[in-house]
């Protein structure tokens, strides 16, 4: 077996989540929060190399990969490295949220609801320029963590991640994890440690994930127009495995090719 799929697993079984103020900046007053993990950095299960599913409600909303740490493969640890992060970022709690003046704009012009309320509230719905937003010191506007899709998905579900509900936040969001195993290294040879971790991200992850985002369309992968709902566990968990267990390409072909 060249790989090992786990989970789902419950926000609430690997954070807590604590108060977190972004000093110097103005944010909505409903970001304030971080995610801190419940379990430790070298738990083998959570290691790269892998792809991921993040759902809620028990439905699919984003596909990712996680390739190693830094540019060391198999190693690492995705709850740290990115689940920490998307626990409050898709959610719109952490005060570290941002969008780039384009997204911005769309998101004010686009959506409703308390969270964009907020947002427009301190930015105003006037043309501004990223100088505008610096001098004003806007937390949520000058970056790109926080795309159009996001902050739909967050608006459209507020009722479970606004303040007061935070444990039902930990309830309702769970991650999927399929890692190859540290026995694959094999059939990247000699490469040198930057050569084998671009190959495996583009060769190993990357097409299989680019396959499960054209399959499911999930709602917060910035790339989808229409988000697809409806994906359940055992569907992700089905596909995942399918594409976990395509052959994988050894770099030798790759160069020979």
């Amino acid at each position: 077996m060249q790989y090992e799929i786990s989970g789902p697993f419950k926000a609430a079984d690997l954070f807590t989540l604590k108060a977190h103020v972004r000093k110097g900046v103005v944010v909505p007053d409903y970001a304030n929060v971080r995610a801190v993990p419940r379990v430790g950095k070298d738990e083998p299960r959570f290691s790269g190399t892998g792809i991921y599913g993040v759902l809620c409600g028990g439905k699919l909303i984003y596909v990712g990969i996680f390739t190693g740490l830094g540019s060391t493969l198999f190693a690492g640890s995705v709850v740290h490295e990115r689940w920490r992060k998307h626990l409050t970022f898709f959610t719109m709690r952490s005060p570290e949220c941002a969008a780039s003046p384009r997204n911005l704009r769309r998101i004010l012009a686009e959506l409703k609801g308390a969270p964009v309320a907020a947002i427009a509230e301190l930015v105003g719905n006037d043309p501004f320029t990223i100088e505008d937003l610096r001098n004003r010191k806007i937390g949520f506007a000058t970056g790109t963590s926080t795309q159009f899709n996001k902050v739909r998905f967050a608006a459209e579900n507020w009722n479970i991640f606004q303040p007061g509900n935070e444990k039902e936040m930990l309830e309702q969001i769970s991650f999927v994890y399929a890692r190859f195993l540290p026995e694959t290294a094999g059939l990247i040879g000699s490469a040198s440690r930057k050569e084998a971790y671009d190959f495996v991200k583009s060769e190993w992850l990357e097409t299989r994930e680019r396959r499960l985002f054209e399959k499911f369309q999930p709602a917060c992968n910035s790339q989808t127009i229409v988000p697809n709902k409806d994906v359940d566990v055992e569907t992700f968990l089905s596909a995942l495995a399918v594409e976990m267990g395509l052959p994988l390409l050894p770099r030798s072909s790759a160069i020979a090719a």
